[in-house]
């Protein structure tokens, strides 16, 4: 099978989430209807667990989103993981909002896919640690962990300003929730495709 249409899934699901973030991004779009309040967690309208990652606040915060996305997609089409993408990407944007409703208190409402894409990334990397392909690739995969973690760290410890190009404060706690919840998930799918 062409390895276009084996990855058939991590682009369909790439193009499918652009294109969703991309209506729900719209300037009339009504941020406070679609955005997640991790005060009031479960009792969030449902539409809530499933948009607040597709809404962005600007263009640039949707771009830089969207490029992260693009990324993502294609390193997991390089590596073969084709189905498990798009599940992991919805089982760690769901897993961002549990942990900022159940851990952070301070954070009034979320939106946006940055949070599952730390998430993402530290899964990818976790899969060139546990499972490589090429030689060295685990030495790039533990580097690309212990940066992340690093980054995470750092963001934990600034103040919630708004800051640079992208014109938004940032949630550091989303950025941590992503990427234990890429870290557990990923384990977990490990641990699971070794006992079958």
């Amino acid at each position: 099978m062409p390895s276009v249409i084996r990855s058939l899934p991590v682009w369909v699901t790439v193009v499918t989430i652009a294109g969703l973030a991309l209506g729900f991004s719209l300037p009339t779009t009504r941020i406070d209807f679609f955005a997640f309040y991790p005060a009031i967690g479960w009792r969030n309208d449902w539409w809530r667990w499933l948009t607040a990652s597709l809404v962005h606040l600007n263009t640039w915060h949707l771009l830089a989103n969207l490029a992260g996305l693009l990324v993502c997609g294609w390193v997991a089409a390089a590596r073969g993981i084709n189905w498990a993408f798009p599940l992991m990407l919805i089982a760690i944007a769901l897993s961002v909002l549990l942990g900022l409703g159940w851990g952070f208190p301070g954070v009034e409402w979320y939106v946006g896919l940055s949070g599952a894409l730390y998430g993402v990334f530290a899964w990818l990397a976790l899969e060139y640690v546990i499972c490589p392909t090429q030689l060295g690739q685990r030495g790039v995969g533990l580097l690309l962990l212990v940066g992340g973690l690093v980054k995470v760290g750092w963001d934990m410890h600034q103040p919630a300003t708004t800051v640079g190009w992208l014109h938004i404060v940032p949630i550091p706690a989303a950025h941590l929730c992503g990427y234990a919840a890429g870290i557990g998930l990923g384990l977990l799918v490990y641990s699971w495709r070794r006992g079958r």
